[in-house]
């Protein structure tokens, strides 16, 4: 058990900006939806947001 859990500590420690990356992405993309959600429609929103989840 405790190998596991120092080889996924290792995992991410060799990749430190992969999660914070993951986090920023979420958040503007959630802030991008609030902006255009009162002024476009659905259709548009997502071809908006479409390139931040790809």
């Amino acid at each position: 058990m405790a190998k596991s859990d120092s080889d996924s500590g290792s995992l991410w420690q060799d990749q430190p900006e992969l999660p914070t990356q993951m986090v920023g992405l979420d958040r503007l993309q959630s802030k991008v939806k609030d902006f255009l959600k009162p002024k476009a429609p659905q259709k548009t929103l997502r071809i908006h947001c479409s390139p931040l989840i790809k």
